[in-house]
């Protein structure tokens, strides 16, 4: 399926190593992160964090909070190997008072938030019980429309927040940890990874929980749209 355009900041197919980004973008670096080639959702493999981490240097392509208009969806195909315990799935962490986060807690619910200076500026979270078995790969979705964030778990909506606050940090994007002590890294295996600075899946999030998008079936492939002039194909 199409995903990878100039919307997509970074993708992570996971297929022949756990850093080439497609995009192009970025250079990410790999602390301690396998591959696995037997157990994958799509595509040849797999990312398995178990104490590690994928990092890279800071940029824009993460200011997923930087703005109260723009849209942004963060997404991936996850598998636990370990449920009941607090994961920092991914992070900017400046330091202990500026910081944003994608997690999910000991509970199984899913969480995010952003602070700055200390106070939080934009927190939101599941129900718990929504990510609680290690057997399944599980599509997560992380979605902002412009003020209104959403996690939706195998297409389903389970969280929401409106909340205009801002927040931008000068920090490298951690991928499977908080980005320092405490660690709480995430404890599984992670496929396709993707920042895209759209709402890719006409996501509309709302108060009631009543949203569903469509999840992917195949991995992400780079949008080919062709032309048709006298008898000439243009890619």
């Amino acid at each position: 399926m199409a995903g990878l355009d100039a919307n997509t900041k970074l993708l992570l197919h996971f297929n022949d190593d756990v850093t080439t980004d497609a995009t192009g973008n970025h250079t990410v670096s790999n602390n301690g992160v396998a591959l696995d080639t037997s157990d994958k959702k799509f595509g040849a493999g797999s990312a398995v964090f178990s104490s590690a981490y994928l990092s890279s240097v800071d940029s824009a392509d993460w200011d997923i909070f930087g703005s109260n208009s723009d849209d942004w969806t963060v997404d991936f195909w996850g598998k636990l190997t370990t449920a009941g315990t607090y994961t920092r799935i991914m992070s900017q962490y400046a330091d202990s008072s500026n910081i944003w986060i994608i997690a999910k807690f000991a509970t199984g619910a899913l969480a995010s938030y952003a602070a700055v200076g200390g106070p939080t500026v934009v927190e939101f979270s599941s129900a718990a019980g929504i990510w609680t078995d290690t057997t399944t790969w599980h599509h997560i979705a992380w979605i902002k429309v412009a003020d209104e964030y959403a996690f939706y778990f195998d297409g389903t909506q389970v969280a929401y927040i409106q909340d205009s606050s801002t927040a931008n940090y000068t920090a490298p994007l951690s991928i499977g940890y908080r980005g320092a002590s405490p660690e709480q890294y995430y404890p599984g295996k992670m496929d396709e990874l993707r920042f895209q600075h759209s709402n890719y899946f006409g996501a509309a999030p709302n108060s009631g929980k009543t949203d569903t998008i469509t999840v992917p079936t195949e991995e992400y492939s780079e949008d080919s749209a062709k032309t048709f002039t006298q008898g000439i194909i243009i890619v």
